[in-house]
């Protein structure tokens, strides 16, 4: 009977073992993918699959100041991000940088900090590329300088078009001044509002 139990312990201290080896290396090789592809060039990222991209809210409005986040997803769960502040009313893309070889984690934090000064949707691929595009057209239209980095950023957009939905830069334009004369002009000298 003692053997028995004996014998069943050393199987079960033999099997532990074996697995314990097999972690060992399944760590190994994830670490090694994931150094892999932190040293992922920016061309081999721009082929990873399109994972979600992401917009301040406010986008439609007329010359907003925006987040824009566009994001490619390669099959092992790493990421490689493009995040640009985007003043659609006077200055075009403020800033970009690029991520390569991300955690997934890693991008959501960022997304989760970017919230905290504008509310962020997740939209089509195309929008992202669309509000950049026109956001840098704005700012070299009105001759401030773009960043270097949004070119190298803006790498990962290949193969995506941009999105059909208009994007409204600069300022709001004034109202229509009032017609003069006109029946609404004369109601409102009768009352004595005009």
């Amino acid at each position: 009977m003692a053997d028995k139990r004996q014998h069943r312990k050393q199987k079960k201290r033999e099997k532990d073992k074996v697995k314990s080896e097999h972690r060992k290396r399944a760590r190994a090789t994830r670490k090694q993918q994931q150094a892999r592809l932190r040293n992922t060039t920016l061309q081999e990222a721009a082929g990873w699959d399109l994972a979600d991209a992401y917009v301040s809210e406010d986008w439609h409005a007329q010359g907003p100041r925006v987040w824009a986040v566009f994001a490619r997803q390669h099959s092992s769960g790493s990421m490689a991000a493009a995040i640009f502040d985007v003043d659609l009313r006077e200055r075009g893309v403020v800033s970009a940088e690029l991520r390569v070889g991300i955690p997934e984690g890693e991008l959501h934090m960022e997304l989760a900090r970017l919230s905290q000064t504008k509310a962020m949707m997740i939209v089509e691929a195309g929008l992202v590329v669309k509000v950049v595009k026109e956001g840098l057209a704005h700012g070299e239209s009105r001759g401030v300088a773009q960043p270097e980095e949004a070119a190298e950023a803006m790498t990962l957009f290949a193969g995506v078009e941009p999105s059909y939905q208009d994007v409204l830069v600069g300022a709001e334009p004034p109202p229509p001044p009032e017609p003069e004369g006109g029946l609404f002009s004369s109601i409102k000298r009768k009352l004595g509002l005009g």
